[in-house]
């Protein structure tokens, strides 16, 4: 998943848990997302798109 993609994706309340996840503040987390020569860039965008694709499993799943 591209990054503006998995942007795109991101809900309410996305950014809280990935900063609860990588153990960072929301705000910067917010920015991590977007800083690709952040230290912990990778770190958060792995967090975002396992949470994004997980969500999406589970609303499939119930839809079925």
């Amino acid at each position: 998943m591209e990054l503006e993609e998995l942007l795109s994706k991101k809900r309410v309340g996305d950014i809280g848990a990935v900063a609860l996840i990588i153990g960072e503040t929301r705000t910067y987390t917010a920015v991590l997302l977007r800083r690709k020569n952040a230290k912990k860039h990778l770190k958060a965008i792995s967090a975002l798109t396992h949470l994004i694709k997980t969500r999406e499993r589970i609303i499939k799943k119930i839809v079925q």
